[in-house]
C-alpha cells in the first residue's frame, strides 16, 4: 500500500511526473500508480487548468 505523506525526514528516493490529468484527484491517483516501488509519496507540485500536471517525491 502506498501512502501519501505531508512531510518526512527521509531523503527522496526519486521523483515521478504526470501530465494530462483532468483533476487534482486524477493527478494524485496517477502519481500513486507511478510509485516505482515506493512505500510513500508526497506531491511537490501541481498545476494547470484544463490539463493538469504534477510531480511527486517518492520514498522507499
Amino acid at each position: 500500500m502506498v501512502t501519501e505523506v505531508q512531510h518526512t525526514s527521509q531523503p527522496a528516493a526519486g521523483y515521478v511526473s504526470v501530465t494530462g490529468a483532468v483533476s487534482v484527484n486524477d493527478l494524485t491517483a496517477q502519481l500513486k500508480l507511478m510509485k516505482a516501488g515506493a512505500t510513500s509519496f508526497r506531491v511537490i507540485s501541481a498545476g494547470g487548468e484544463n490539463s493538469m500536471s504534477g510531480t511527486a517525491a517518492i520514498y522507499k
